[in-house]
């Protein structure tokens, strides 16, 4: 295109000379015919743009987190005109891509997308900096942009089913049982989260730990639901990594809500947003659904951890009896106030959730802590 430009400024600035050279007609017929294809061009530009449109194809307003969203829309030019040319820029909300469309008299062009998202989260999708182009390519009209809002949910993983992780990351991993009765030491191959493991290795081993306490918890009648808090604060993260840690917390959650209600149970979900805490009673599915939709729209949350949870759990049945915690932040504020608390239950489980390389001195004193109080924890290291 710039050399379209450049040829055209030439001619263009040699029809000018040629007028004032020669004083007759001769002279000035080339600076009429590039004034009439300017003219021209700008005529042509101004109807197209009247009559052309983006018309999208009923898109999903949310998808789950790693699977594939399908995004069409169709470019319609409603003119009589040749040369409906359109240049712009399609964005997934992490990247653009370039894209060059010719549209005939009367006619539209489908254009397809497909985005995978890989955080949980709310996207804008569509198209930027749209330039209609006239016969020669060479002047634009810009038009309007457009953006649609896709909101990512977190999976919901299955419960009675952990990967075998002897088995290559595949797509099509191979399951087995979650034993009911497990021996000590019979899962220590799914507990043991290994540095580096991908995001998806680590969910699946993630379901499987969830899934053998949850199946303890719900076994005593008397006890019949169960609390989990979801700590949304993580401020020692950034970037992507930041994002991954959200969706361990979140995805952890409600894969111990998921297996409590699969087992009969109810379960309360505890989480802060607007320096509030936020409980969601689940009895189904569709209520999991919900709470996994709402906290799909929540960020990076910064007040009292601790009180939020209290407050969260004494509103709830539930309480301490059966209770998960899920937090990036492991501190002594929050492991000391959980293993003071009276009343706790037998299995209390902690989903330490860090980055890779975050381990210290101090968090080891504090994982070591609290496991000789014995609650059960886990480090998942992301």
């Amino acid at each position: 295109m710039k050399v379209r430009c450049a040829v055209f400024l030439l001619l263009f600035a040699a029809s000018v000379i040629s007028s004032t050279k020669m004083q007759n007609v001769f002279g000035r017929m080339p600076l009429c015919i590039m004034i009439s294809i300017v003219l021209f061009s700008l005529a042509h530009m101004a109807l197209v743009y009247r009559f052309f449109s983006f018309k999208e194809n009923d898109a999903d307003k949310t998808c789950t987190r790693g699977r594939e969203f399908h995004y069409k829309f169709d470019l319609v030019n409603d003119s009589v005109l040749f040369f409906t040319h359109v240049k712009a820029a399609f964005f997934n909300g992490c990247g653009q891509t370039q894209r060059d469309m010719a549209v005939r008299p009367h006619g539209k062009q489908s254009v397809e997308f497909n985005y995978s998202f890989k955080h949980i989260g709310k996207y804008k999708i569509g198209f930027l900096n749209a330039r209609i182009y006239g016969p020669l390519d060479i002047f634009f009209i810009p038009y309007r942009n457009y953006r649609h809002e896709v909101l990512v949910l977190p999976r919901i993983e299955s419960i009675d089913r952990f990967i075998n992780i002897n088995e290559n990351d595949g797509e099509q991993p191979m399951y087995r049982m979650l034993p009911q009765n497990s021996k000590p030491g019979e899962l220590d191959a799914v507990r043991r989260y290994v540095p580096g493991d991908s995001l998806r290795r680590i969910h699946w081993k993630l379901t499987a730990h969830t899934g053998r306490y949850m199946s303890r918890a719900c076994e005593n009648p008397s006890s019949p639901e169960v609390s989990i808090f979801a700590d949304l604060y993580r401020p020692c993260f950034t970037g992507e990594t930041a994002l991954s840690v959200f969706d361990a917390v979140v995805e952890s959650a409600l894969a111990a809500a998921n297996c409590a209600v699969g087992q009969g149970c109810r379960a309360h979900i505890i989480f802060e947003k607007d320096k509030l805490a936020v409980t969601y009673d689940i009895d189904d599915y569709a209520e999991l659904q919900k709470a996994a939709g709402n906290l799909a729209l929540c960020g990076y949350y910064a007040a009292d951890r601790v009180e939020s949870l209290v407050d969260g759990c004494e509103r709830t049945q539930g309480g301490f009896s059966n209770f998960v915690i899920c937090t990036p932040n492991l501190d002594y504020d929050l492991a000391c106030y959980i293993t003071g608390l009276k009343g706790l239950g037998k299995n209390p489980m902690f989903f330490y959730i860090a980055p890779e390389g975050a381990d210290s001195p101090s968090g080891r004193k504090i994982t070591e802590y609290i496991s000789n109080t014995g609650i059960d924890i886990n480090k998942i290291t992301v």
